[in-house]
């Protein structure tokens, strides 16, 4: 979900939305979609492909900073319009657009259009995509291994802290309110708590191999 900011972010230079606008062509013109708008993203806190307009709103970070992040931000969100170009905006049979746009379909399109704009889709930075896309481009051999373990780490940390949100909540309850406590509530506090063991444990194997 987008996270607006508390701050309206600069407009990137013109001079970089022309050469982006141009890159966007050149990449439209490759994959044969309309050529998506080029503007700049200045109320959310980063870059994103805005459905209804057809358009890539960059971050000012993204759009000025280094060319890595640049060009990342320019694949990423041109497999997302490529994708509601192939595959529609919305649900089927519905008005309501989709809700789920990091897909596998979407990232089989993210290495084809990586493909075209480094030459080989390795060079995307993998390491940098969201988890789903990290787990899929490591299983198709486009990501080095040794960021699988960063990967497993992540994935076990995000467990931990769920089942550490999961006791704080069960046990404020039961401290405030001992009369709604119950045997489903004690099942929950049980199961969380083992959850929270079995994370630290593998979290701390991991340490001793030192991931």
């Amino acid at each position: 979900m987008l996270r607006k900011s508390k701050q309206t972010m600069p407009a990137m230079p013109e001079t970089t939305k022309a050469d982006l606008t141009e890159s966007a062509r050149v990449l439209a013109e490759t994959f044969s979609v309309p050529v998506p708008g080029i503007e700049s993203a200045t109320k959310y806190v980063t870059s994103y492909y805005g459905i209804r307009e057809r358009a890539i709103f960059f971050h000012s970070d993204h759009a000025s900073g280094d060319k890595v992040r640049q060009d990342m931000t320019l694949c990423h969100e041109m497999a997302h319009h490529i994708d509601a170009a192939r595959n529609g905006l919305y649900l089927p049979g519905t008005l309501r657009f989709r809700r789920r746009w990091h897909t596998p379909t979407f990232y089989a399109i993210l290495r084809d259009v990586a493909q075209a704009w480094y030459g080989d889709a390795k060079r995307y930075p993998w390491h940098m995509e969201y988890p789903l896309g990290k787990r899929w481009a490591l299983a198709r051999g486009l990501m080095d291994p040794v960021y699988a373990n960063h990967l497993v780490a992540y994935t076990l940390r995000r467990r931990y802290d769920k089942a550490t949100r999961e006791i704080r909540h069960l046990l404020n309850l039961q401290s405030i309110r001992p009369d709604c406590w119950s045997t489903h509530y004690a099942g929950k506090l049980r199961r969380a708590e083992k959850a929270q063991v079995v994370a630290s444990k593998k979290l701390q194997a991991l340490a001793e191999k030192g991931c």
